[in-house]
Parts: structure tokens; C-alpha cells; sequence
């Protein structure tokens, strides 16, 4: 890829770096591998966050204009927030088409539900082993945030698993009372148990919201909110799969009636469900609460509109 590359390519481009988990993309590693400019690069990424694609540093879209850029050697990522696949639907039919394989019909981006690891599957059975223990654990982790590997050393207090993009997490809390969490598959290397230091039962009833955590809402303080779905009793691959993402959930309850299925659960991080609940399209009814019953009905309207005209942005506000 260089300069004279169509936009539309370039852009394709970066989101397929950007969602894959074998390539740290910063910046200048985006240059390098797409033989574009830093400048091109940057302006291109500014173009992912205009079209309600989100990024991670949350204000790195602020920097990605002109000469020079702080975030140029900081590992970026898609929000979580919202999935890969929703992004098809800023794009008019003629683009969407050129993003499958003709063969195939398969989507070229890739799914944010994502397979364990053999090293992420080694460090659950590590911080597994240390929670039994009560013993803390030492690693090296690569951190978006500041920019270069670092050495944790933390009691672990939980797995969590995201069921947004199926991403594991270790949960401790420091002695401030602030959660902390790391992503096992940034854990570099293999996690150390720290056979001499051990600690007491530590601060179960902050712990109790990561029943009703949804996505990585860790910091979200909001009273849990009572959902409800609709998923047609003739949809049954749809049917496992969302067992499945839901296999974790304490307060998770799937139940027949009739010629649907009812999910039920408590929910703290309403935008991480909408995000998963609108990856499953018209398979998935929203019954409670009504009030996000009517977010999914305008976005699903404004995705629709910037599918059909992909020359307009449309904001959903003025719908």
C-alpha cells in the first residue's frame, strides 16, 4: 500500500490492522506496514473517528492532526464498546461488497468474539492456582496507556471474562479501593506465583458489582438495571451462541416461552450491552428496559440510513 492508494482501501486497511491481536498497531507501525506517511497514517485514523469508529486512548483522535503526534508510538485500539462488524455500516453497498470474499461470502474483518489462547489459557490456570493459594502474582504487562512493558506485582482477586469481545481479566483492587484490572492477553511471558506472600480475604463487597459488570465497565457506579430479551425459538444457532457468550453471568437466566426465548439478567454498563445486544441485528428484541428498547430502535434506524447513503453522516439526535 503507498500514497496512491484509494482511501477506501486505506481505510479497510487500517481496520483490519487495528482488529488484528497478532500486530501492535501504533501509529508508526500502521506507516510501516501500509507504506503510508505518518502524516497520511494519522489522517486516516482521524477519518476511523469521524465515522463513529472510536479509539483507545480515548482523546488520541485530538492528536492525530499535523506534523507530529504524542500517540505515534502508543499501542491504539478499537473501543470496546463498539464491535468491528457495526463499523460495515457506515459504508454505502458498493464498498460493503468489496469487504467480502467473493467465494466465500465471508467477512474479511474479523469477529470480536475471539478463541482462548494457549498463553492466555496458561495464565488463567496461574492466577487460578494463586486466587486457591491466596498468593500474589508477578508479571510483565504491555500497557496502552503509558507505552512500554511494565512489572505488576498484585493480589489476584478474580477472573472476569468480557462478554462483549470474550477478552479475559484479572481483578484486584489497591489499597486505595480502586479496582484494577489487567487483560491476560497483554500479560507478557508467564505469570510468576509469589510463593512467600499471601493475603487475607480483601474487599469482597467491591468485588460483588463484577456480577453485574457488562464489557469492561469496571469504573461505572450505577445501580445494576434489570434486562430482558426476545430471541425466536427458530433461531437456534443464534440461540447457542449467546449461551454461550453468557455462560459466566451469575444473574443470567435463559427461559422458553412459546415460540421465543426470554434472557434476563442485571446489567452495570448498559452501552457494552447495547453494543452486543445490536451485534445480533434482528435476531435479538429488546422487551426491557424501555428506554434502551428505544436507543436500539434510532441507532438501528441511523445505521440503516448510513448503509443506504454513504455519502451522509447521519446524526442519530435528529432523528
Amino acid at each position: 500500500m503507498n500514497q496512491k492508494t484509494s482511501a477506501y482501501e486505506r481505510i479497510t486497511e487500517l481496520v483490519s490492522l487495528l482488529s488484528d491481536y497478532d500486530f501492535e498497531p501504533t501509529v508508526r507501525r500502521i506507516s510501516q506496514k501500509t507504506e503510508c506517511s505518518l502524516s497520511q497514517t494519522r489522517e486516516d485514523l482521524a477519518q476511523l473517528h469521524k465515522l463513529g469508529i472510536s479509539l483507545y486512548p480515548a482523546d488520541v483522535a485530538e492528536s492525530l492532526t499535523g506534523t507530529e503526534s504524542r500517540y505515534d508510538d502508543v499501542i491504539l485500539e478499537l473501543d470496546s464498546d463498539l464491535p468491528v462488524r457495526s463499523s460495515l455500516l457506515f459504508l454505502n453497498p458498493m464498498e460493503r461488497s468489496l469487504l467480502t470474499d467473493n467465494k466465500k461470502g465471508r467477512l474479511l474483518i474479523k469477529d470480536a468474539s475471539l478463541p482462548v489462547s494457549d498463553s492466555v489459557r496458561r495464565h488463567i490456570g496461574h492466577i487460578e492456582e494463586a486466587i486457591r493459594q491466596r498468593c500474589y502474582i508477578r508479571f510483565i504487562y504491555r500497557s496502552p496507556v503509558i507505552g512500554h512493558n511494565e512489572s505488576i506485582e498484585i493480589a489476584p482477586l478474580r477472573l472476569f471474562l468480557n462478554t462483549t469481545d470474550g477478552l479475559y481479566y484479572c481483578i484486584s483492587i489497591n489499597e486505595e479501593e480502586k479496582m484494577l484490572t489487567y487483560r491476560l492477553d497483554r500479560i507478557l511471558f508467564d505469570v510468576h506465583i509469589v510463593k512467600n506472600a499471601h493475603y487475607e480475604d480483601l474487599h469482597e463487597k467491591t468485588l460483588e458489582k463484577l456480577d453485574y459488570v457488562w464489557g469492561a465497565a469496571f469504573e461505572n457506579d450505577s445501580p445494576p438495571v434489570h434486562v430482558r430479551l426476545e430471541i425466536h425459538a427458530g433461531t437456534p444457532n443464534i440461540l447457542t451462541k449467546i449461551r454461550s457468550e453468557t455462560r459466566s453471568r451469575r444473574f443470567a437466566s435463559i427461559r422458553k416461552e412459546g415460540d421465543y426465548y426470554i434472557y434476563e439478567d442485571d446489567v452495570i454498563g448498559l452501552p457494552s450491552f447495547r453494543s452486543w445486544v445490536l451485534s445480533y441485528g434482528s435476531s435479538v428484541k429488546v422487551l426491557e428496559p424501555s428506554s434502551l428498547a428505544e436507543q436500539i430502535l434510532i441507532s438501528s434506524r441511523t445505521r440503516l440510513l448510513n448503509y443506504e447513503d454513504g455519502n451522509r453522516f447521519h446524526d442519530p439526535a435528529a432523528l
